[in-house]
């Protein structure tokens, strides 16, 4: 039994730390005063160097030119999930609310780069394109997250969109170009560091929703509380709405274009999974932090439905490979005649 549970433990370490950091966050929420407004930058900051640690040119160049997993991702993260997020949000949500504009940021922001390349390599799936196209949403979010968020939200709020820009290419662009520069100059000594490198942006996410937690539950208002369960209720529902269509919708695409399974499932999981850090900061500096709560919900609802959906993807990469496998032509043997 304890064997098993310390299995648990080791492969959902993560899941359960942003569980624990959401309900400290809660609890803990008189010490969000004593929180510097710019301290989830800062630690996202140092999220992104570290990811941008683990990314080399060579990987982004070669997966460049796979052309078409790339279409597929970048269309269904910035095309198809704002419109998924805004016509549910319109049913599910006041439009007028700050949980709307939370949800609106769900839809409009980039790829989260470690459960994306986690799960692809845990079913088999190519985790190298998987990276790349992580790589590839990212840097496209400082300029199509506020494009998309202001046209969506300009009937209903001023969107700030310029300093939005401003603080994604400084927070996202500029850490992981300043690791790339650190690889270039010192790559000998940072190759030891790059194996905790995983680990050290997982726990910067674990702070940042501790803080933006403590923050949003210090500055909501009482009645909030009251609503709270429900409000949680509709954003299940519509996380596992907007899941499904990215992560099945995009495979489905991704495989009629001619993608094979292994990078169709790698195309899947880039577009499923949201990125909490820039929209948890995005939300606090922008918006409110109770606009944080949506992407809260669909960062655990991902991994959840991520669970769900792997051994389907892995069942599906085993039949393909056996497939191209029976349609390989025998290897052809040639017999030498002795004299």
């Amino acid at each position: 039994m304890s064997r098993g549970l310390l299995h648990v433990l080791k492969k959902r370490w993560f899941l359960l730390a942003l569980g624990a950091a959401a309900y400290l966050g809660f609890a803990l929420r008189s010490l969000a005063p004593q929180v510097p407004k710019d301290a989830p930058v800062a630690v996202f900051m140092f999220t992104m160097f570290c990811i941008g640690l683990t990314a080399t040119p060579a990987a982004l160049l070669r997966a460049l030119t796979n052309w078409r997993a790339a279409i597929v991702s970048l269309g269904f993260g910035y095309i198809v999930a704002p419109v998924v997020v805004f016509l549910s949000g319109l049913v599910l949500l006041d439009s007028k609310s700050d949980l709307f504009h939370g949800w609106i940021l769900v839809g409009c922001t980039a790829t989260t780069i470690s459960s994306a390349i986690v799960y692809s390599r845990s079913v088999g799936a190519n985790s190298t394109l998987a990276l790349v196209l992580s790589n590839i949403s990212s840097v496209a979010s400082p300029m199509l997250t506020p494009l998309a968020v202001g046209v969506l939200l300009s009937r209903h709020i001023d969107v700030p969109v310029a300093p939005m820009m401003k603080t994604l290419l400084f927070s996202v662009v500029a850490p992981v170009l300043l690791a790339q520069g650190v690889l270039a100059v010192v790559d000998r000594h940072v190759a030891p560091l790059k194996a905790y490198t995983g680990i050290a942006s997982q726990l910067g996410i674990v702070t940042i929703v501790f803080m933006s937690m403590a923050r949003t539950f210090d500055r909501a208002p009482a009645v909030f509380y009251g609503e709270l369960p429900r409000a949680v209720s509709v954003l299940v529902v519509g996380s596992v709405l907007l899941y499904v269509v990215l992560s099945q919708g995009s495979y489905w695409v991704a495989g009629r274009i001619g993608l094979g399974a292994v990078d169709a499932v790698a195309v899947a999981y880039t577009s499923g999974q949201k990125t909490m850090a820039v929209t948890v900061v995005l939300a606090d500096r922008f918006f409110s932090p109770v606009a944080a709560i949506p992407i809260l919900v669909y960062h655990l609802t991902q991994f959840v439905c991520g669970e769900l959906d792997a051994s389907a993807y892995k069942r599906r990469i085993s039949q393909a490979q056996a497939t191209a496998a029976q349609d390989r032509p025998p290897a052809r043997t040639e017999t030498v005649s002795r004299p």
